[in-house]
């Protein structure tokens, strides 16, 4: 779990959305644009993972298998290659955060 995590940080901070780089001295500005690069970030694992059991992987002469990219980035591909337009980007955000969000839940949240 611990490793998910920090392949996530990874992704916003330097290999994906350069959150590093922008020096924002607003806090509420900055707690939106994180609010924004993580909803990115989710929909793209999201789209990536729809995707996944496509992904080309790489076998090493030890034995080990890994996917030639992430779900992230698989991710990004996919969302960047469909959704060209801003319109049908806004219709793929609303159909998969607000109408499909029961099926992300898991069955043990607690609804407050």
């Amino acid at each position: 779990m611990r490793w998910s995590i920090e392949v996530c940080f990874k992704n916003m901070k330097t290999s994906g959305f350069q959150l590093e780089k922008i020096n924002l001295e607003c806090p509420e500005k900055a707690r939106l644009l994180i609010a924004i690069v993580v909803l990115a970030y989710t929909l793209s694992v999201m789209e990536g993972l729809k995707e996944y059991a496509k992904v080309k992987v790489k076998r090493y002469s030890n034995g080990s298998v890994y996917k030639v990219v992430s779900a992230f980035r698989k991710g990004i591909e996919e969302i960047t290659l469909k959704y060209d337009d801003f319109k049908k980007f806004c219709r793929y955000v609303f159909t998969e955060t607000f109408m499909k969000i029961s099926t992300y839940r898991s069955p043990d949240a607690i609804f407050v």
